[in-house]
């Protein structure tokens, strides 16, 4: 029996420096939510989110000297968090100490799902830009602007 694959990304976690600073960018500079404190043997997390429910994307925090006896070398290539509008959460989270990876630029890429299925647009089209997080790691954010088709 195959299983089903997953339907969705549920979280990355990142192991932080600085708990404290981490929560406030992530929570003022992107408007993630905390959702959950949550103590492990030698140490506490956060989880923040992008929204009320269980089916929202989150963000766990860990701090680094403990992530949860996880191998403290681990690496994350980045985050990539959906918004409405790069522009402005570019603007706040730089606002709130994100530093700038790449500034946000448009960019289009042919759908290769369309050739199979017409109700798909033909064209991939998302506005992005790279920041870097209180702990080096790079954020992305993404803005789907592909048009549906005619």
């Amino acid at each position: 029996m195959n299983a089903k694959p997953p339907s969705r990304l549920h979280h990355v976690a990142i192991a932080s420096a600085d708990l404290d600073r981490s929560l406030a960018m992530y929570r003022d500079g992107l408007g993630l939510t905390p959702r959950y404190t949550f103590a492990f043997p030698g140490g506490k997390g956060v989880i923040l989110a992008s929204g009320p429910t269980a089916q929202d994307t989150c963000l766990e925090l860990f701090p680094r000297d403990n992530a949860q006896g996880l191998a403290a070398e681990a690496r994350l290539l980045h985050v990539c968090l959906a918004v409405d509008d790069v522009d402005a959460a570019f603007t706040q989270a730089v606002e709130h100490g994100f530093a700038v990876q790449r500034e946000p630029w448009d960019t289009e890429h042919p759908n290769l799902a369309a050739e199979d299925d017409p109700s798909l647009p033909a064209v991939f089209a998302c506005r992005l830009a790279f920041l870097y997080g209180p702990d080096g790691e790079i954020v992305e954010l993404f803005q789907d602007r592909s048009e549906p088709p005619a």
